[in-house]
């Protein structure tokens, strides 16, 4: 018989305790609305006669059941509805652009004041390295290019001295002296600046504001914005994977993780479906939340609207707070763990996008795309 290892019994740990869970939701709306009725009918002076026999508990356990089936069934969609997708409808196409425009607005904002960090940093890089042979209008004019070279492959690096010459030469005429640079000189600028630390001679608010600003960016995607955060969360993610596949060589990571076209670790999987079934599960959540919310709020406006009292004692009426307030807890925490959730589901897929295509289908790519050259070049000649 073989011992399955440490790794495999935490994966399939994992995988019980994912299981598990996935009853909450449906636990949480059939326990939500007996608490609400059992308020309701003390109010009324009426006993609900749930003395938990045997009879009683299997009625719970098999509307907790249902509700986890009927909740488990359109968890797609309302993951949806919470990532932006709303329909095609006019009221939906009216809501969405609103949510759209608003995140508009704030991405703007955000990116506004992180271009004036970007700027407030190269001064202090300037202050602070004087010594660099390169002219102070050209690291203020092309900061961006001259700090990107970090990130750069080596045949990047060339073509951007190429056009770093050719823009020192462009304002040779009014530039100063040490704006003169050779091509020896820039390689030897690069050595000079390979180990500066942009944020090291910033203050430590600045860093941290610069810091928080990247990250709040990096949740905005690059293809178009969708009406809610969570959705535009998960956008960003899929598309730098999308983009970091097709630089291994892939055409679509999507429709590769669809068609089980990339050579993904088990690791990575085991990883992938644990948090794909998290976020549907906190989803849920949340909107179970929001439902029995929903329930509770209408319950006291009908009863107050009618002049009915809600609460005969200040106890009846602190249970009534307490309820509303855990149903709001539990709505708002789910969703900020849902938004964690799908940024760590994000950084899964990239891990698995930097894979790339097999060997043969890329091979097949970058031969198709020297056959497509190749003809284009004959027709053009």
């Amino acid at each position: 018989m073989q011992v399955p290892s440490f790794t495999e019994t935490l994966t399939n740990a994992r995988r019980f305790a994912s299981e598990a869970v996935s009853w909450a939701p449906g636990a949480m709306f059939v326990g939500g609305l007996l608490l609400i009725i059992e308020l309701v009918l003390r109010v009324e002076g009426v006993s609900t006669g749930l003395d938990y026999t045997v009879s009683t508990v299997a009625l719970i356990v098999s509307a907790t059941a249902l509700s986890t089936v009927v909740l488990q069934t359109h968890g797609l969609g309302l993951l949806q509805i919470a990532e932006g997708y709303w329909g095609s409808s006019r009221f939906s196409v009216r809501a969405a652009k609103l949510g759209t425009g608003f995140y508009n607005r704030f991405w703007h904002g955000h990116r506004e004041r992180f271009d004036e960090c970007e700027r407030q940093i190269d001064r202090a890089l300037a202050d602070r390295y004087p010594t660099i042979n390169v002219d102070r209008v050209l690291i203020s004019v092309n900061s961006t290019d001259f700090w990107a070279h970090r990130t750069m492959s080596p045949k990047d690096w060339n073509n951007y001295e190429v056009s770093f010459l050719r823009r020192k030469r462009s304002v040779s005429a009014n530039a100063s002296p040490r704006a003169q640079l050779t091509r020896r000189e820039i390689r030897g600028l690069k050595e000079q600046i390979a180990g500066v630390d942009r944020l090291a001679s910033v203050p430590d608010e600045l860093r941290r504001e610069y810091e928080s600003l990247q990250t709040t960016l990096a949740r905005y995607p690059q293809t178009g914005l969708l009406p809610t955060r969570l959705g535009n969360t998960l956008r960003a993610f899929e598309d730098r994977a999308d983009s970091v596949y097709r630089k291994r060589g892939g055409s679509n990571f999507t429709e590769a993780l669809r068609a089980d076209l990339i050579d993904t670790p088990e690791s990575l999987g085991t990883d992938r479906d644990l948090q794909q079934a998290r976020l549907s599960l906190h989803v849920t959540l949340s909107w179970v939340g929001r439902l029995l919310l929903i329930i509770g709020v209408s319950i006291i406006a009908s009863r107050a609207a009618r002049g009915v009292p809600m609460w005969l004692s200040t106890q009846q009426q602190l249970m009534w707070v307490g309820l509303l307030a855990a149903f709001a807890a539990v709505t708002v925490t789910s969703s900020q763990v849902a938004l964690d959730t799908a940024t760590r589901y994000g950084r899964t897929l990239v891990s698995i996008a930097s894979i790339g295509p097999p060997t043969r289908t890329r091979t097949r790519s970058r031969a198709s795309t020297t056959k497509k050259t190749r003809t284009l070049a004959s027709s053009r000649s």
